[in-house]
């Protein structure tokens, strides 16, 4: 069994977690599937009752429960009063109005923070000492154990008693490949196969949505979290487009009134289109060549985002 998720990835192995069981994944505890959680919003933030910005990690919820869950992952060792007294003030009218669930959602709801279990004591103080009704879910190496208050629908609690077992091994990387932290190189690992696909398939350009749809939680991103993500992919096509790949592709410079297809790049030399055999020697060439632009980004570091206009401008 594969050892708990280290902090700087427990963002990504979270989310994937959750989002797996919610979509059935083979391998994953299938109590979510069962009780028919769906994934809804990633990092949506919406005000509370109070009229304060809360923004949950991810949302949850179950027409068959009546109930929704907001998650805030805790890599470190404490809780923030502040965040956990704005959750505290969020109310089933706020999951409606504001976070666009439906009312056979948001009977009940719980807020279920998720930690290591080396800092239990302080990330349950906030909590104690204000009497918050919170789930507190702890990280260990055999899964995730709950050691404060409980889900308020009595399936839903179950699935977690004594504690919900968990084979980290088996943990799907694929949903959320890459957050806002991720390096440019982590982008570029995931957009460049897709690159690949689509010159495969002899496609004469490629598409900003086509990238975005490389990310498959894409359409349950609040749109402000899509917006620092797709910064992010078109910060690794202008590098791609001024480095290894300047041969293959370019940012289409006609990005005014007269272009209808959106923000796309030109393919303008395709030496693989309908070339199935990976032997090949365009494509080992191909390969050769993102081995040495993952390499480059690495070595460079997270180079700076650059806004969706200054990406389109002709070098």
């Amino acid at each position: 069994m594969a050892p708990r998720p280290i902090p700087s990835k427990l963002n990504r192995a979270l989310m994937n977690l959750f989002v797996g069981m919610c979509r059935g994944v083979a391998g994953l505890p299938r109590h979510f599937r069962v009780l028919e959680y769906l994934d809804k919003w990633i990092e949506l933030g919406f005000e509370n009752s109070a009229g304060d910005l809360v923004v949950p990690e991810l949302i949850v919820s179950s027409r068959r429960e009546h109930h929704s869950i907001l998650f805030e992952w805790k890599s470190g060792q404490n809780a923030d009063e502040d965040q956990l007294r704005r959750y505290a003030h969020v109310t089933g009218a706020d999951l409606r109005d504001r976070a666009h669930l439906s009312p056979d959602e948001t009977a009940s709801h719980n807020i279920v923070l998720v930690g290591f279990s080396e800092a239990a004591d302080r990330l349950a103080v906030g909590m104690d000492n204000n009497n918050y009704p919170f789930v507190l879910l702890l990280v260990a190496d055999a899964g995730l154990e709950p050691v404060r208050n409980r889900f308020t629908p009595e399936d839903t609690d179950r699935a977690f008693r004594p504690y919900l077992a968990i084979d980290w091994d088996t943990v799907p990387s694929y949903f959320f490949p890459v957050d806002v932290d991720s390096e440019l190189w982590e982008f570029a690992e995931v957009l460049v196969p897709r690159i690949f696909e689509l010159m495969g398939r002899g496609e004469p350009r490629i598409m900003l949505a086509q990238l975005e749809d490389a990310i498959p939680c894409w359409n349950v991103l609040a749109r402000n979290y899509q917006g620092r993500l797709r910064d992010k992919i078109h910060a690794v096509m202008r590098q791609a487009c001024q480095n290894q790949f300047e041969q293959y592709i370019r940012p289409n410079r006609d990005h005014g009134a007269r272009n209808r297809l959106g923000v796309h790049w030109d393919i303008i030399n395709n030496p693989v289109a309908r070339v199935s055999d990976g032997r090949n020697a365009e494509w080992r060439r191909l390969a050769t060549k993102q081995r040495a632009f993952l390499e480059l980004l690495r070595n460079h570091g997270n180079l700076p985002e650059q806004g969706i206009l200054d990406l389109l401008q002709p070098n």
